[in-house]
């Protein structure tokens, strides 16, 4: 199983200490490599959620929608829970002989959760127990909102700036659509080959990694998004002087080629005294 690249957008009230207002936010679609199906609705034994793009967190899909506090995915599909595997995701067989998306413990029974605390459990129940599973988490969104029809949109525009030579440089475009298929980021107007994730890594930057960089988002039809171009430089940073410094009759020495030139100095004007 793998996550699609196609994004969705969800109207989510986040809610937790203290609540905020309704936002957009994209969830992950996911797809499974056996039967080529396309699920955005994680099933449990008695609740639907999904997964947000952005932080990984699962959302309860109710009328008022509830992030599961502490409760992320992994890019190993491992759900943890206050640091600790919960189970994982993965698409099984229900009794309607269609394999839809699960979050399942580790002996591979139905996650359970708390309605009120939101706390995920095992259950008796297996994915083939199951009968009418939902797989598309667009019917469950604000009927207003045509979440299956998102015009894409760049929503956060990557930034640039001024690195130090042999950093590590993470540059992240976020976008939503529901029809976005890949992405593509440019150097100085030329297509970085297989640089095609919202994500851009560069380990180890070097001088010639200054550059103007943009990225494209590029639905299923070939239709393209261009982010505004940013600029990334790359400079030496100067080290502290390895090398301390000496006071020598009262004089500061901080190269040792100088120490014995000092040295002798100070000598002679002892020798001069005396």
């Amino acid at each position: 199983m793998f996550r699609s690249k196609l994004m969705l957008v969800a109207l989510v009230a986040l809610t937790g200490v203290s609540a905020v207002n309704a936002q957009q936010l994209p969830w992950e679609v996911f797809e499974d490599s056996e039967s080529a199906s396309r699920c955005g609705l994680v099933n449990a034994e008695n609740a639907e959620l999904v997964v947000l793009v952005e932080t990984g967190q699962l959302v309860l899909v109710t009328n008022d929608d509830i992030v599961l506090e502490n409760t992320f995915l992994n890019q190993s599909n491992d759900v943890i829970v206050d640091g600790e595997p919960t189970g994982f995701l993965t698409f099984a067989e229900d009794a309607d002989g269609f394999r839809t998306l699960w979050w399942v413990s580790l002996t591979g029974r139905v996650i359970t959760v708390d309605g009120l605390t939101g706390r995920p459990r095992e259950s008796d129940a297996v994915p083939a127990d199951f009968q009418d599973v939902p797989c598309d988490a667009c019917e469950f969104w604000d009927e207003d909102i045509d979440a299956c029809n998102i015009p894409t949109e760049i929503v956060t525009q990557p930034t640039g700036g001024t690195f130090c030579e042999g950093v590590r440089i993470v540059l992240t475009v976020t976008a939503v659509g529901s029809n976005i298929d890949r992405y593509q980021w440019f150097k100085n107007g030329e297509a970085i080959g297989g640089e095609v994730s919202r994500t851009l890594v560069i380990d180890d930057a070097e001088l010639f990694d200054t550059a103007s960089y943009s990225v494209d988002v590029i639905d299923e039809d070939g239709s393209r998004v261009s982010s505004d171009p940013f600029t990334v430089a790359v400079q030496r940073c100067s080290d502290p002087d390895p090398t301390p410094s000496l006071n020598l009759c009262g004089t500061q020495v901080g190269m040792i080629g100088m120490l014995l030139f000092a040295s002798l100095s100070c000598m002679k004007f002892v020798q001069r005294r005396n």
